[in-house]
């Protein structure tokens, strides 16, 4: 639902410089949004595949600030 909002974002942004400049500009779709998310979901994936097989992981650096248990 947040590309949508990001989507409907960015075409009211591209209409408002298009009526200040005067000139026809080209919205982008809704795939231009997802092709442009797609790196940082996988990145997340990534990271959670990490820390589900990993567990470690997610206490390691509170373990570094509080001191071992």
């Amino acid at each position: 639902m947040a590309l949508y909002v990001l989507h409907g974002a960015r075409r009211d942004v591209d209409k408002e410089m298009a009526e200040y400049e005067g000139v026809l500009v080209q919205t982008g779709t809704i795939n231009d949004v997802f092709v442009g998310v797609l790196p940082f979901m996988i990145c997340m994936f990534v990271v959670i595949g990490l820390v589900i097989a990993f567990p470690e992981l997610a206490t390691w650096l509170p373990d570094q600030a509080k001191g071992t248990r």
